[in-house]
């Protein structure tokens, strides 16, 4: 792996690391990790060591994984070193997984060792998928043309094997010209398909995420929606569903 493609994927891991970390102090200051907090509570040092804590914890192990990855992968190929810093990303983004859960715990423990309590907002919106027949994301089954695709390209180098040259040149030169070559295994010819095999999954997740995002109205069930609401931003006043008449009914108005 040349140098400028080290200093490439390094960049671009660095990237990825900055926007895991960055979150903590970013978007609305009175929701610290899903947990809705009053205004006096942002001078709190406790608060701010649960942001700081965050970013030490996530920015820390990045360090270690993308140090650990650049010994590994420095004397390697191309196609070996790009594998080892994608699975360097993913163990990074399930590392900022725990460690958001494990702040989020905090700031709830935190929340009821304060006894902070924060104004129900009980301005709500109605939701957009009401009526729809699809949902707002595409069907994962759409990533199968994915699969699909990957399988065909496989199938051509299977029945083609014996056409490949037993030198490949992974990478050209400035001059336009080969300037490294490697030898012809199944691991040097499959690597761009290990790599999408391990990425499918990847994006598949996110893709059911963002189709399981929760919305602001069920107008089905407008009270139990709003009472999860409540719950998802850490309020613990479920009951006095009374006190939001007033929300729901201009809900059934603008959805009906």
């Amino acid at each position: 792996m040349t140098v400028l493609e080290t200093i490439m994927i390094s960049d671009f891991y660095l990237f990825i690391a900055s926007m895991i970390s960055i979150p903590a102090y970013i978007g609305l200051r009175t929701l610290l990790f899903g947990v809705a907090l009053p205004a006096e509570a942002l001078q709190d040092t406790a608060v701010r060591s649960i942001r700081r804590n965050y970013v030490l914890l996530t920015g820390g192990f990045a360090l270690a994984i993308g140090a650990a990855c650049f010994l590994v992968t420095r004397h390697q190929t191309t196609g070996w070193s790009i594998l080892g810093w994608m699975m360097s990303i993913l163990l990074l983004i399930t590392v900022s997984i725990f460690a958001i859960r494990i702040s989020r715990r905090s700031a709830q423990r935190l929340k009821a060792a304060r006894g902070w309590q924060v104004a129900v907002q009980t301005k709500r919106a109605a939701s957009l998928v009401t009526g729809r027949t699809h949902g707002s994301a595409l069907s994962s089954w759409w990533y199968s043309a994915h699969v699909a695709v990957m399988a065909l390209c496989i199938f051509f180098v299977v029945i083609g094997w014996n056409a490949i040259p037993q030198a490949i040149a992974p990478h050209m030169g400035p001059n336009g010209l080969p300037d490294h070559y490697i030898h012809k295994s199944v691991r040097t010819v499959f690597m761009m398909n290990i790599v999408q095999a391990l990425t499918i999954p990847f994006f598949i997740g996110y893709h059911l995420m963002i189709s399981h995002a929760r919305t602001s109205l069920d107008p089905q069930d407008r009270e139990v929606s709003l009472r999860q609401k409540l719950k998802l931003n850490g309020d613990d006043r479920y009951g006095d569903t009374a006190r939001f008449s007033g929300c729901i009914e201009d809900g059934r108005t603008l959805l009906s």
